[in-house]
């Protein structure tokens, strides 16, 4: 229906000229004033009925900004140092060129109105508005003719209740056969097709499917972008990521509330620069109060619904959480804490060791022994080690480097599927080139267990050829678990905790993303576990040994003779 025609200024209050009478009487102005109100109303009753036909034009994007009553409502559920410093929007989100684009959204986030928006985007190729000198025009398509699908959580719900309406609000009505929905949407085959209003010809199709169906049923030709409106099967993935086999680039949206926890999504996507196959992939957390249209009210009333704290977070910030708690949750940032070697002046094999060997008179001289070029790691960083020994599976060891400003890096990680006397062979091999302090082992070590196959690790790996240099037992205690983890958390806080992205290094990085907690049932009553499910992260348990000392810079002096293992660095701590 064409929008209403305002009201016309009465004209007996006009010149010939069209310029104002002169008012005279109160009447006169009362009559002007009142004939103005109703041209105003009449404008914006006529931009409210175009904005409600055509809303893609008129499509304002959330930002970053949080007003007074946003902060008030986040500090009402959420703990000080749960309250993101920055809110990713749907700004973010438009402007990534990233090829796999994640949006973890609270309720009411916006989460599917933007990645609705990036579909529309895509499937018409154009810009709205709101989006101009934004969007980067680099991610709308080339061809004149694009597949799009989208797989919603089921038929009810994510088709019916939520995809389908956002779409056909959304649309552009322009793009519609003959401007009307029901030439264009076939309930049949679950497909809106759009016919470009200046070439008249279809410039895309839209498909709808269920994360319900088959994974047969995601076959056919091949695609242009898939959009995932919540978390899908990973098959249901895998096989959508084959339709891209001949496409100019991969285009993958996923919307999500992470209500499964740490699932694969988690695990293959989340927090990572790019997938397995180097496509580049981004997420965005996108709060419920980010969006100006949330109805706070019914936010507070959700909110105050949920007693776990955990999915409290989870609701709002779009966070990642598991059952019984991630270790480190919102303190391990990927794109902080994980950097590459080159940021400290790494090339591609180098560590935080000696690299100046041509220094020395003796090729197999120790490094401690001879004088260093000025920037040669050896004088810049003091390593200590951390080592989770085992028998009966692989050993796991991490070497700390600590600059002069005490930060501390993950500079390489061990895992040594041998017996214990190769494997204290490697480990002197590899400190050998450090400036190295000392190290610290998992405590029940000592003791002839059955665990180690009835022999006792910590005298094989501290006496005889190679013994590891400067080994000490970590302390045990009840609530050391927990005490060692509040360190690790308060270096990730402080930003002075890194890992150095390298492949051997990938499952502590894993495994910071995904520990647990461990948990009494009546935890309530009986209050925190002094545990973590730690059985599979065997480097973060090296770490975490060595982290329960203070590990400090000191300076090394030139040319001394220096012992392998220096005197108790500790002392004085």
């Amino acid at each position: 229906m064409a929008p209403a025609l305002a009201t016309k200024p009465d004209r007996s209050l006009m010149r010939s000229t069209g310029r104002p009478r002169k008012l005279k009487t109160r009447e006169d102005l009362l009559r002007a004033a009142e004939t103005e109100r109703e041209y105003i109303a009449a404008r914006l009753e006529e931009l409210r009925q175009i904005r409600q036909a055509e809303p893609f034009y008129f499509y304002q994007p959330t930002n970053s900004t949080v007003t007074p009553a946003m902060r008030v409502f986040l500090e009402e559920f959420l703990k000080p140092e749960d309250i993101p410093a920055h809110l990713d929007s749907a700004i973010d989100v438009h402007s990534c060129t990233a090829n796999i684009i994640g949006v973890a959204g609270g309720n009411q986030s916006s989460k599917t109105v933007s990645t609705t928006i990036e579909d529309l985007i895509k499937a018409c190729r154009i810009i709205p508005p709101s989006l101009k000198g934004i969007y980067p025009e680099s991610k709308l398509p080339t061809k004149k003719f694009n597949r799009i699908r989208v797989v919603c959580k089921d038929y009810t719900h994510g088709v019916l209740n939520h995809n389908l309406p956002a779409i056909r609000y959304w649309v552009p009505k322009n793009y519609l056969i003959d401007g009307k929905w029901e030439k264009s949407w076939s309930a049949e085959k679950m497909t809106l097709t759009l016919v470009h209003p200046e070439e008249k010809q279809i410039c895309a199709t839209i498909e709808l499917m269920t994360n319900e169906a088959d994974v047969g049923t995601f076959q056919g030709p091949p695609l242009d972008r898939v959009r995932f409106d919540e978390e899908p099967r990973e098959k249901i993935f895998e096989e959508n990521l084959i339709r891209f086999a001949t496409a100019d680039k991969l285009d993958i949206a996923f919307g999500m509330t992470p209500t499964n926890g740490l699932s694969w999504v988690y695990d293959r996507l989340w927090n990572k620069d790019a997938d397995e196959h180097g496509n580049a992939v981004r997420w965005f957390q996108l709060c419920s109060i980010s969006n100006p249209a949330a109805n706070l009210k019914s936010l507070r009333e959700i909110c105050g619904n949920i007693k776990n704290y955990d999915e409290l977070r989870m609701r709002l910030l779009g966070e990642w959480i598991s059952l019984s708690g991630l270790v480190y949750g919102t303190y391990f940032k990927r794109r902080i804490h994980v950097i590459p070697p080159s940021a400290l002046g790494l090339g591609d094999g180098e560590y935080l060791d000696c690299h100046c060997a041509g220094v020395r008179t003796d090729a197999n001289a120790n490094p401690a022994d001879t004088y260093h070029d000025p920037m040669c790691p050896f004088l810049l960083y003091v390593a200590y080690l951390g080592l989770d020994p085992h028998e009966v599976k692989a050993t796991a060891a991490v070497v700390v480097a600590v600059d002069r400003d005490e930060r501390k890096y993950i500079d390489r990680c061990y895992l040594g599927d041998k017996n214990l006397r190769e494997v204290k062979e490697d480990i002197h091999a590899m400190l050998r080139t450090y400036r190295y302090g000392f190290g610290k082992c998992d405590p029940h070590a000592d003791s002839d267990r059955t665990a180690f196959d009835n022999i006792n690790a910590w005298k094989i790996l501290t006496h005889g050829d190679n013994a590891v240099p400067g080994l000490r037992k970590a302390d045990s205690y009840k609530g050391s678990i927990l005490a060692g983890v509040d360190i690790i958390r308060q270096m990730l806080k402080d930003e002075m905790f890194f890992i150095l992205d390298r492949p051997e290094n990938q499952l502590l990085i894993q495994s910071m993303r995904t520990l647990q907690r461990d948990m009494f049932s009546n935890e309530d009553v009986r209050g925190p576990k002094d545990a973590i499910q730690e059985g599979k992260h065997d480097h973060h348990a090296a770490m975490r040994y060595i982290f329960q000392s203070r590990l400090g810079w000191y300076p090394h002096e030139q040319g001394t003779k220096e012992e392998f293992v220096p005197a108790d660095i500790e002392a004085g701590y």
